[in-house]
């Protein structure tokens, strides 16, 4: 009886200590109201320092940038593309769509300092482990089309712990936490109240939500508090609303959504 009485004793300690490790494995980024975490778009839009470029994401990195956003797009051989967007004028300069380009096409489309549009496994395996980069998916015509590839190649260079997720679109990152659990996570909000939060957002699998400035009001923080997560802000390009007082020393950061 004694010895069935340990062994059991043992599993459960077992148990709680597997999970206590699975929860601390969720720490590729932290709630930080100290040093207010800042997610940043890399580039200065220079000729020599293009956004999202090689060149500015090596810069970023020795200049001790501690995160660097990613955003993805698609082109049409369902390579994954850090962009700005699909306009390849808005890029570099010259038209097209990258959602029609192919691999090989895509390399004649160069910025003013000579680089291509760089692919996210170029800039995985090259600067992977020297930064932590936010990766932001969005879906295609309402499908999931980035998740898969992105968490292959997040596998394929074992970047687990040098990753965070982050989406305007719910399902996509929900997709992404189930397939890579141990993976923190931001979802981008565009308008929310407390409402929205206590009634509606089911964010029992989110760690963050990064909410428009123009929304973030006493309320709405204290809700996101009441499930415990953490709380980013972000300002839209025609928006010049601002988080300051007290207000602002609730928030984990700000999210740079667009320069």
């Amino acid at each position: 009886m004694k010895k069935k009485l340990i062994i059991s004793l043992l599993t459960v300690a077992i148990l709680v200590l597997a999970a206590c490790g699975k929860q601390e494995a969720n720490t590729t980024i932290k709630k930080d109201k100290e040093n207010n975490n800042t997610i940043t778009i890399v580039g200065s839009g220079s000729k020599a320092l293009p956004d999202y470029s090689e060149a500015s994401i090596k810069k970023a990195i020795g200049d001790g940038t501690k995160y660097i956003k990613l955003k993805l797009v698609v082109n049409k051989s369902g390579t994954l593309y850090v962009a700005k967007g699909y306009d390849t004028q808005a890029e570099v300069g010259k038209k097209g769509n990258i959602g029609l380009l192919t691999d090989k096409k895509m390399a004649k489309y160069t910025y003013k300092n000579g680089e291509s549009i760089n692919s996210l496994e170029s800039i995985l395996k090259k600067y992977g482990k020297k930064a932590t980069f936010v990766i932001e998916t969005s879906m295609i015509n309402h499908l999931l089309v980035m998740e898969d590839k992105v968490t292959k190649l997040v596998k394929d260079e074992k970047l687990e712990k040098n990753i965070v997720f982050s989406s305007f679109d719910l399902e996509s990152l929900l997709s992404l936490k189930n397939k890579m659990p141990d993976v923190s996570n931001i979802y981008l909000v565009k308008n929310a109240n407390r409402g929205f939060i206590n009634d509606y957002a089911d964010v029992s699998k989110l760690d963050f939500l990064a909410l428009n400035q123009r929304y973030i009001d006493t309320d709405l923080v204290s809700a996101i508090h009441d499930k415990e997560k953490g709380i980013f802000s972000f300002s839209e390009p025609e928006s010049k609303s601002t988080v300051s007082g007290k207000l602002k020393d609730e928030l984990d950061g700000n999210y740079l959504f667009i320069k």
